[in-house]
């Protein structure tokens, strides 16, 4: 998902993660934290049911629930983060080759 800088940046892509799984759950599992660095793991589940708007495409919906893991990095500055970076296998959300619809 790359690097988000500023709060706006953040949010815009925290909303379209949560807009794509309206039923996320998210489990967070802190690694590392220092007075202004956070480094974590985490598992995401949800239905992916709306398109998933990126930086760099748009991947639309397949309704089917899915698991991912993913690692995030953030920054931060007089107690806000300021930059925050996600890893994820997008992968996971696209659908499957060879399945028929229907």
């Amino acid at each position: 998902m790359g690097v988000q800088i500023g709060r706006e940046a953040m949010r815009k892509r925290e909303l379209a993660l949560f807009e794509a799984l309206p039923d996320a759950e998210v489990t967070l599992t802190p690694f590392m934290v220092a007075d202004d660095r956070l480094a974590l793991v985490a598992v995401l589940s949800g239905t992916f049911t709306a398109p998933l708007v990126l930086a760099d495409r748009v991947i639309p919906p397949h309704g089917r629930p899915i698991t991912t893991h993913f690692a995030a990095h953030f920054i931060f500055k007089d107690g806000l983060a300021t930059h925050e970076e996600v890893f994820f296998d997008t992968a996971v959300l696209l659908p499957s080759y060879g399945q028929d619809e229907g």
